[in-house]
């Protein structure tokens, strides 16, 4: 009888948490704005009218058996604030897309959150609602984080700041500001500006103690310590980290997820840039186990500590135990991640593919395939597509099918000549070297190379970067071009440069130790590698 009452009042049955949301999302802002008890009840009549008004038009057709979803549900009552016309309509608009806007986020509906957030920044006055307007602006940086629309996302955070000597200073404020600047930071290389904002919040907590809110605390610690290693700063980032995990350890009864996300989170993507990789295992394994047992192991945080996970374990060359992750990554809701995340996903799952062999999940190369092709065609920051091509690339190259790579190269090679601004970004060094190894595998020792550019030359791999470990590690790939060509001094210094490093990072048992001591072993047996060398593994 109930589900039949379902079929028949689509609309009727899932209006009712929208009408809790909504009247909700009015009593808070009305309260922080601080409105007299009159007032909220007016604002709350009016949104009790609007949403009855939404049902009344929307369930005109009892007949149909058609599912809504709650996400539906959200972008109709979008469409229809749209309408509102008179001023208090509009006041009414502002309150109510703000809470509609935060549930199509946690329902992973982020164009939707987007189109929310913008509507209501286009019914807020530039002077009268200032600050409302800077917040509006920061939601929609973080939106197209979201989306990966990293240039629309700088394009928000900047006019947030601009029109930020208008607002009303306040924690409030620089919190949301400082978690836009973090957010961003962690995509991108926007460093300075992300630094800027973070440090004016600490600034402002360091004034006044006792008012600071401890969670938006941990994460600024969190944002600086993720910036500082990029900056290659790391015991600037360690004490940031342990500032957050002290934070997040003393409010454990406040908020006991923070030990999980954000904490573990940000650290395994701290140490993960530094290469530590075996050190990373032995505290992530467990710390996975005991997120399953907290949270569930399908939950989006869960899923995101073990895909971590299972790319040290590709790192370190344990295929079985990164293999153990794949059936509980393939439950994950998509709907509780960002698209980035779930694309980050795809290209692990393709690798590992590749890594078993040919044979292996072929399912999971088309997938990872399908949403190259599906961001091609979308808007997303061409720094997005270029990574779901290489990981193409680097798929087909773990299963030794270097002609099935080669297309994946070229349309990585062609978005960097239509983006001359991310030949600086490690992703243009894996596209120069999976060329270099696809013309290595066709003895065409010179091409392959020049192709592999800087990452074959011993002086280049000393200067510091972020990724020093994973840099050298790519390094060994030169290997035998130049035994080829008869330069086995140059070989082997990338390969005595790499072992401490790779040792420390990996341990001595590793598998992938175990074929770096044996490249070594085989340099010092043969002065040069045939023509036509036998295939080996890639270094990745």
């Amino acid at each position: 009888m109930f589900s039949k009452l379902v079929r028949r009042h689509p609309w009727a049955t899932a209006l009712g948490s929208l009408s809790v949301l909504a009247l909700t999302s009015v009593s808070l802002v009305a309260t922080a704005l601080g409105l007299q008890a009159r007032e909220e009840a007016t604002r709350a009549q009016s949104a009790y009218r609007f949403m009855t008004d939404l049902f009344s038009s929307a369930d005109h057709d009892a007949s149909t058996d058609q599912t809504l979803s709650a996400s539906d549900i959200l972008r109709a009552s979008g469409a229809k604030l749209r309408a509102l016309k008179t001023e208090q309509d509009r006041h009414l608009a502002i309150e109510l897309l703000s809470g509609i806007a935060m549930g199509q986020r946690r329902l992973g509906d982020y164009e939707g959150a987007a189109d929310s957030h913008l509507q209501r920044l286009n019914y807020l006055s530039p002077h009268e609602q200032a600050t409302e307007r800077v917040m509006a602006l920061l939601d929609l940086c973080i939106g197209h984080v979201d989306l990966g629309k990293y240039q629309e996302a700088r394009h928000f955070l900047r006019q947030a700041l601009d029109e930020s000597p208008r607002a009303e200073p306040s924690r409030r404020l620089f919190r949301q500001m400082s978690a836009a600047a973090g957010y961003l930071a962690q995509h991108t290389q926007q460093l300075t500006l992300a630094q800027q904002a973070l440090n004016v919040y600490l600034e402002l907590a360091a004034k006044d103690p006792e008012d600071v809110d401890a969670e938006a605390l941990m994460q600024t610690h969190l944002d600086i310590a993720q910036i500082e290693t990029l900056r290659q700063q790391p015991e600037s980032a360690r004490r940031h980290l342990a500032a957050a995990e002290q934070l997040a350890q003393v409010h454990t009864q406040d908020f006991p997820w923070a030990r999980f996300n954000p904490v573990a989170i940000y650290r395994v993507n701290i140490e993960m840039n530094e290469g530590r990789y075996a050190h990373t295992v032995a505290w992530l394994a467990p710390t996975v186990s005991a997120c399953g047992e907290a949270m569930g192991a399908s939950s989006a945080t869960c899923s995101m500590l073990r895909a971590e996970l299972l790319a040290a374990y590709q790192k370190m060359g344990h295929i079985d135990l990164a293999a153990q992750a794949r059936p509980l990554l393939l439950n994950l809701d998509r709907s509780k991640v960002t698209p980035a995340f779930f694309r980050d996903i795809l290209a692990s799952l393709a690798k590992l593919a590749g890594m078993q062999g040919a044979p292996a999940h072929h399912e999971d190369l088309l997938a990872l395939a399908q949403a190259a092709k599906d961001a091609a065609e979308s808007s997303v920051d061409a720094s997005l597509e270029l990574p779901l091509f290489n990981a193409l690339a680097e798929a087909h190259l773990w299963a030794a099918r270097p002609q099935e790579a080669k297309p994946w190269v070229q349309r990585a090679r062609q978005l960097l000549q239509q983006h001359p601004g991310l030949s600086a970004s490690r992703e243009s060094l894996k596209t120069g070297l999976y060329e270099g190894l696809i013309l290595q595998a066709q003895g065409r020792y010179q091409e392959a190379l020049s192709a592999m550019g800087p990452i074959c030359q011993p002086s280049w791999l000393n200067t510091p970067t972020p990724h020093r470990v994973l840099t050298h590690l790519n390094s060994l790939n030169c290997v035998p071009t130049l035994a080829a060509l008869q330069r086995k001094d140059d070989a082997m210094a990338l390969v005595n440069a790499a072992l401490p490093l790779l040792e420390q990072a990996m341990g001595a048992d590793s598998p992938v130790m175990q074929r770096v001591s044996a490249l070594k072993a085989d340099l010092d047996k043969v002065p040069t590698i045939a023509p036509k060398p036998r295939p080996t593994l890639p270094f990745f």
